[in-house]
């Protein structure tokens, strides 16, 4: 991974502490059933920093996520489905359509302040600490419960950020899809590359790889369609499939702040993705 920082002198970061998420999307791909959408997540810190606080005069810039404590639905939504084999046999094919989950989550984004204090940011946090829209914030799906009963936000410098997450118990996640590119053997595809490497990982006990959902893949033209959303032009995507390492917050503290490893935002060459710092 790349190590130097790429954030500027006006940056610091909106760190919002152990936060309850309640039925979570965890099916974020028809590949996976797991850990929610870093799409997602970098939607949400997006939209709460642009839109929710938009009076702050702070700007977007990257994300970083810490999860801890996640328990995923044993229940699955299934409904029934048959082929013409199916009917022969009178056998059913029940097919899995969502999962939820449940876990605890701090977010640290990253966020550019311009020509503005800090104490003049953090002073308007403050007065605005129980804007509507704080309180109907969805993470991926799912309702958070601020742990103090009220949303508590911290405006934090490159130097006080590391001090914070080592009092943050979860796992930091990492982009790590670099490591498809690099390891992809003559006879595999992506799929099998990303599960070996996975299956790898489990047994080396260097960090856990996870698949991620990051985003989708629009194909051909947007235009205007029959029997959809009038005024709405309408396309075909698939969704993409990336690769992440966890890694513990505490022992990776010092990092941030210093480097990008772990910060997600918008990817710029290609609409309707997210990356990390690969």
């Amino acid at each position: 991974m790349q190590s130097e920082t790429i954030s500027s002198h006006h940056s610091v970061y909106l760190c919002i502490k152990d936060m309850r998420v309640n039925r979570a999307n965890a099916m974020p791909s028809p590949y996976i059933a797991g850990f929610p959408s870093m799409y997602g997540v970098v939607g949400m810190a997006k939209h709460l920093v642009d839109r929710v606080l938009k009076g702050s005069g702070m700007a977007f810039e990257a994300v970083a996520v810490s999860i801890n404590q996640f328990m995923m639905s044993e229940s699955q939504h299934k409904y029934s489905a048959q082929t013409l084999r199916d009917i022969k046999n009178r056998q059913g094919l029940r097919v899995i359509t969502a999962r939820d989950c449940w876990f605890r989550a701090s977010v640290f984004i990253r966020v550019n302040i311009g020509d503005r204090g800090l104490p003049v940011v953090r002073e308007w946090l403050d007065a605005h600490r129980h804007l509507d829209g704080l309180y109907r914030l969805r993470f991926c799906g799912g309702h958070i419960i601020y742990e103090s009963g009220s949303p508590e936000l911290h405006l934090l410098s490159k130097t006080e950020l590391p001090l914070v997450c080592r009092h943050v118990d979860g796992f930091l996640v990492a982009d790590r899809i670099d490591l498809c590119r690099v390891s992809r053997q003559p006879d595999e595809d992506a799929l099998d590359t990303m599960l070996r490497l996975i299956q790898e990982s489990k047994k080396m006990g260097q960090g856990w790889l996870v698949p991620l959902a990051v985003g989708f893949m629009p194909f051909g033209d947007r235009k205007y369609r029959a029997n959809t959303r009038q005024k709405l032009l309408h396309g075909f995507c698939e969704p993409v499939t990336g690769l992440g390492r966890l890694f513990n917050v505490r022992s990776s503290a010092s990092n941030l702040g210093k480097s990008d490893h772990f910060f997600w935002k918008p990817n710029v060459n290609r609409e309707f993705l997210v990356t990390g710092s690969i």
